[in-house]
C-alpha cells in the first residue's frame, strides 16, 4: 500500500469476493454500478445487496440482503465510486480473466460460471467453511434483509395504553344468522376526501363482517404513508388499490372467522377462487398483504395463496432482546388488563420467542406440555404435540428444551405456581373452561399489539418466533466456534445469553455434560432445526434468519469488527485516509489505541498494531477520542415483583386480582375455584367495584361473618326501598354470579308483615332465592340478608371476601367520614 494506483472495477471485484463473500460476477456487477450498496448507521457500515430476480409482477419494494463491510473495502469502494463508470458483466468478466492471465498468477481464463465456482474453492479452502455457510455467503438469494422503522417514544406509550382496549363483543361467536342487508363501505369517504383521513376514526368491528372496518383501515394506510415503493401516493393509485369491495358482495368475513386461521384461510381461497382477471388479482394480494400486518389477522399466511410460479414469500424482521423487554414490560405495567391477564400474556410473549412457538402451538400448549427442570429452575421442558384443539404444522410431535433468562423464568414459574392444581390437560394459557378463541382474543392479541407499538405496525405476532430461533442459532454458533460474544456481538443485552456458561446450560440436554469437540459438528445444523420443527436447513435460512452480516465473525473469523488482529503501519495509514508519506499517522494512534502510546519509539515503528476494525471505525466516524467500551451488563428486571406492585391488595377493588394475590400470599393455590369466580363473574368484561358501588357499600352496616353457617357472610338493615337500591347496586352486577342471597325477614308482630314481604319479593329478592319469615314480639323490623359463595367447601373464600368488603367499607367511610343510619 506504499504506492496507491487507481482503482480498476477488476480490482475492486476481486476485494469484496475475497473480504465479503464469494459471489458471483452477476452480484459483483450490481454492487459495482450501484452508488448506495454502502449503508451507514452510527459508526457501523454495511454492504447492501439487492437480489436479482425475475419481474417482480405486484410491483413490491426489491428484497436486498446486507453483508458485513470490513473497513478496507469500505474504503476501495469508496475510492472508486468517486470515478466509476457502469461496467457490465462480460467487460468485468473480460477484466477479472486478464488479471488471472498476468504475472504473478498466470492461470488460463475461466467462465462466468467457472469463477464463482473458483471463488467459493478459495473460501472452503481458506475458512473451512461448511457447505451450508458456504452457500450462504455465495448466495444472497437465500437470505433477504429488513430495514428496522423509527418508532418514536410517544407512540409507543400511546399505542401501548390501547393493548388491552377490547373492541368487539363476546356474544358475536355464538351461531351468525346472516341478514340481507347493503353493506357500507366507509373507506369511500376517504377516497373522496384525503384529509379526513388524518383525523377520522375507524368505525367499529362488526360481527358478521370485518370487511368494511378493515377496508377503511387499509385505506387510511395508503393514503397516510403510500405503498411499499412510493411513500406519498396519487388520488388515482389509492383508488385503484382500495376500490375493491366488490370482490366481497358474496363473501363476508365474520369476525369469529378473521380471527381463525383456517377459516381465513378459507375465505381467502373462495375470494380467490371467484376473481377472474389478472388486475383484481393483483389488488387482492396487496391487499391480503395488508391483512397478515393488521393485528386482528396477522396470522394470515401469504404464502398460502401464491402461484407454484411466483417467487417465494418472506417476511423479514426480528425483535431485539431490548425490544423484548420494552414489550414484556408493557404486558406486565398496563393496568387496563387485569392481573391474571397480564401474566399470561407476557408468559405467552416470553415463550413465544425463546422456544420460537407459533401461535396455535402455544395456545394448544397444556400443563402437561410443560415442565420446569427442579434442578435448574431457568430450564424447561416442552412437548409440541397434537391435541383436541388441532395439530401442529409439520403434522409431527416434538420435544423442546429452553433455558430462560432468570428474569423471564419467573414469571413463567409464577403462571405454573398458580396453575399447579389445575388438570393435566388444562391449556397453559388461560382459564379451564376458557375456549380458544377467548385465549386468543385475551391474551395473543394484546401482545400483537404490544409488538406493534414497539417495534412498527408490520411486525406480527410470528416474529418473536422468527427472533427465539435466530437467537438459538446464535447460540449454536457459539458453541461450535468456541467464540466468545465480545468477539461476535454489539448487542449487549444477549451478552449473557451467549457466554460459554450460558451456551453449556442451553445445549446440556444434547451434550450431556460432554464437550462439543466430542461431537460431529455436522449434526449441529440438524439439531437446531429439529428444535425449530424444520426438516431442511434451508427453510430456516429463507424463512427466519435475514441477513448475512451478523454471521461475519464465524466464516471469516479473526477479521470479526470486534476481534482484534494485527495492521500494519501502511495498513492503517490506508484505512484513516491518510497519504503514505503522512507526518500525522503517530499522533492520530496515540488517540485511538492507548496500547500505541504506551510503546516508545523504536516500538511504534516495528511492531504490529493491534486493533479492533470497531475501535477504528468509532474514531473515523464519531470523529473524537475513544473511550473504553463499558462492560457493566443491563441490570436483571424482577418483573414479577413489578407485576405484584401494580396491584396494592389492600387498595384495589379487583376482587379476582385480590384473590389471586391472596392464594398467593396463603400457599393456598386453587385453579378450580379462581377458573370457577372468573366463569360467574363475566369473564373477561368483569371490573372493578364502580365509585357507585363503593359509596353504595359504605352507607350499608358492616358485613359481618354468619355465625349460624361459618360458609356465609350477612347483613342485617331495614327492609326498604333505599336500601334495596344500595344491595342492587352493588350485588346484582355480573361480577357477583358467584353468589347466593338468601333473605331473612325478622317481622314485629305489630309490624304488616305482607306490606313488608311484598317489597321484599318486589325490590330485593330474585327468582329460586331463599325467603324466610320470623315474627318476633319485641324489637324493630329487620332484613338479614346472606351471601354465600356457590363454591366454597372450606369457607377460605367467604373469608377472603369478607376482609375485601370489610376493607372497602372502611376506607370509604375513613375517607368521608361518613356514618351509617339504618333506618
Amino acid at each position: 500500500m506504499k504506492t496507491r494506483t487507481d482503482i480498476t472495477p477488476a480490482f475492486a471485484a476481486l476485494v469484496i469476493a475475497m473480504e465479503i463473500a464469494p459471489l458471483s460476477i452477476s452480484y459483483l456487477t450490481s454492487i459495482l454500478n450501484d452508488e448506495h450498496c454502502i449503508k451507514q448507521t452510527g459508526t457501523d457500515i454495511y454492504l447492501n445487496v439487492e437480489l436479482i430476480e425475475s419481474k417482480n409482477e405486484r410491483n413490491e419494494q426489491k428484497r436486498f440482503t446486507r453483508y458485513h463491510l470490513p473497513l478496507f473495502v469500505y474504503r476501495i469502494l469508496k475510492e472508486y465510486q468517486a470515478y466509476q463508470v457502469n461496467v457490465t458483466k462480460h467487460s468485468l468478466h473480460v477484466q477479472l480473466n486478464q488479471l488471472l492471465c498476468e504475472v504473478p498468477f498466470s492461470l488460463t481464463s475461466v467462465s462466468v460460471n467457472g469463477w464463482h465456482l473458483l471463488l467459493q474453492s478459495v473460501w472452503s479452502n481458506r475458512e473451512s467453511l461448511t457447505p451450508s455457510f458456504l452457500k450462504d455467503i455465495s448466495s444472497p438469494h437465500r437470505h433477504v434483509a429488513f430495514t428496522k422503522p423509527d418508532i418514536l417514544t410517544s407512540e409507543k406509550v400511546k399505542k401501548m395504553k390501547l393493548i388491552y382496549e377490547r373492541d368487539w363483543d363476546d356474544k358475536w361467536f355464538e351461531p351468525l344468522v346472516r341478514l340481507n342487508k347493503t353493506v357500507r363501505w366507509p373507506h369511500k369517504q376517504l377516497i373522496k376526501n384525503k384529509q379526513l383521513a388524518l383525523d377520522a376514526k375507524a368505525p367499529p368491528w362488526s360481527q358478521d363482517d370485518v370487511l368494511p372496518t378493515m377496508l377503511f383501515y387499509f385505506t387510511q394506510e395508503l393514503v397516510l404513508h403510500g405503498g411499499p415503493i412510493k411513500k406519498v401516493l396519487a388520488h388515482n393509485s389509492i383508488y385503484k388499490y382500495s376500490n375493491i369491495e366488490s370482490l366481497f358482495n358474496e363473501h363476508p368475513l365474520p369476525f369469529a372467522h378473521a380471527i381463525d386461521q383456517e377459516l381465513l384461510h378459507e375465505w381467502g381461497h373462495k375470494v380467490l377462487d371467484s376473481i377472474n382477471n389478472k388486475t383484481n388479482l393483483e389488488k387482492f394480494y396487496r391487499f391480503l398483504k395488508f391483512l397478515s400486518c393488521h393485528w386482528l389477522t396477522d396470522h394470515l399466511e401469504l404464502s398460502e395463496f401464491e402461484p407454484p410460479t411466483s417467487l417465494p414469500s418472506v417476511d423479514p424482521f426480528c425483535i431485539s432482546m431490548l425490544e423484548l423487554h420494552e414489550i414484556v414490560e408493557g404486558l406486565i405495567t398496563q393496568t387496563q388488563g387485569h392481573l391474571f391477564q397480564r401474566l399470561c400474556c407476557a408468559v405467552t410473549c416470553i415463550l413465544a420467542y425463546f422456544a420460537m412457538l407459533r401461535r396455535g402451538e402455544i395456545l394448544r400448549l397444556r400443563m402437561q406440555d410443560i415442565y420446569n427442570n427442579s434442578g435448574n429452575e431457568q430450564r424447561f421442558y416442552l412437548f409440541i404435540r397434537k391435541t383436541e384443539e388441532g395439530t401442529t404444522k409439520s403434522r409431527k410431535s416434538r420435544s423442546l428444551y429452553v433455558t430462560l433468562p432468570e428474569e423471564f423464568a419467573k414469571i413463567v414459574r409464577l403462571l405454573l405456581f398458580y396453575k399447579k392444581t389445575a388438570p393435566a390437560n388444562t391449556p397453559l394459557i388461560g382459564y379451564i373452561t376458557e375456549k380458544p378463541h377467548e385465549r386468543q382474543l385475551h391474551y395473543l392479541l394484546p401482545v400483537t399489539k404490544a409488538i406493534k407499538a414497539i417495534t412498527g405496525q408490520q411486525t406480527r405476532f410470528h416474529h418473536l418466533r422468527h427472533s427465539g430461533i435466530k437467537l438459538f442459532f446464535l447460540q449454536g454458533l457459539h458453541l461450535g466456534y468456541g467464540l466468545e460474544p465480545e468477539q461476535t456481538t454489539h448487542d449487549k443485552e444477549i451478552h449473557n445469553l451467549l457466554n460459554s456458561e450460558a451456551i453449556s446450560q442451553r445445549f446440556d440436554y444434547w451434550l450431556e455434560g460432554k464437550p462439543f469437540s466430542r461431537y460431529n459438528d455436522n449434526l449441529l445444523l440438524d439439531e437446531i432445526c429439529r428444535q425449530i420443527g424444520h426438516e431442511y436447513y434451508a427453510t430456516t435460512r429463507w424463512s427466519y434468519l435475514h441477513g448475512i452480516e451478523w454471521l461475519y465473525p464465524f466464516y471469516r473469523q479473526g477479521y470479526g469488527e470486534l476481534q482484534k488482529r494485527a495492521f500494519t503501519h501502511a495498513e492503517l495509514r490506508y484505512l484513516l485516509g491518510l497519504s503514505p508519506a503522512s507526518n500525522d499517522f503517530s499522533r492520530l494512534l496515540k488517540n485511538i489505541s492507548p496500547e500505541y502510546a504506551d510503546k516508545i519509539v523504536s516500538q511504534r515503528q516495528k511492531d504490529p498494531i493491534y486493533l479492533t476494525e470497531h475501535r477504528l471505525k468509532s474514531w473515523l466516524f464519531a470523529a473524537k477520542k475513544i473511550k473504553p467500551s463499558s462492560t457493566t451488563a443491563t441490570p436483571s428486571i424482577d418483573y414479577v415483583k413489578t407485576w405484584c406492585s401494580k396491584v396494592d391488595k389492600t387498595q384495589t377493588l379487583h376482587f379476582l386480582d385480590r384473590i389471586m394475590l391472596d392464594m398467593s400470599q396463603d400457599n393456598n393455590i386453587d385453579f378450580s375455584l379462581l377458573s370457577s369466580l372468573w366463569l360467574h363473574s363475566g369473564k373477561h368484561l368483569y371490573y372493578a367495584l364502580t365509585n357507585k358501588q363503593v359509596s353504595a357499600l359504605s352507607r350499608l352496616p358492616i358485613i359481618v361473618r354468619d355465625e349460624d353457617n361459618k360458609g356465609s357472610l350477612n347483613v342485617v338493615l331495614a327492609c326498604n326501598i333505599k336500601n334495596a337500591e344500595l344491595i342492587n347496586t352493588i350485588f346484582r352486577t355480573d361480577q357477583w354470579q358467584w353468589l347466593d342471597l338468601s333473605f331473612e325477614l325478622i317481622v314485629n308482630r305489630k309490624t304488616n308483615k305482607t306490606r313488608q314481604l311484598a317489597l321484599l319479593n318486589s325490590h330485593f329478592s330474585r327468582a329460586k332465592e331463599s325467603i324466610k319469615c320470623i315474627t318476633q314480639s319485641n324489637g324493630n323490623s329487620q332484613l338479614k340478608i346472606s351471601f354465600t359463595p356457590k363454591c366454597d367447601p372450606q369457607g377460605w373464600l367467604s373469608e377472603r371476601l369478607l376482609c375485601f368488603l370489610n376493607d372497602v367499607q372502611q376506607k370509604k367511610r375513613g375517607n368521608d367520614d361518613k356514618t351509617y343510619h339504618p333506618n
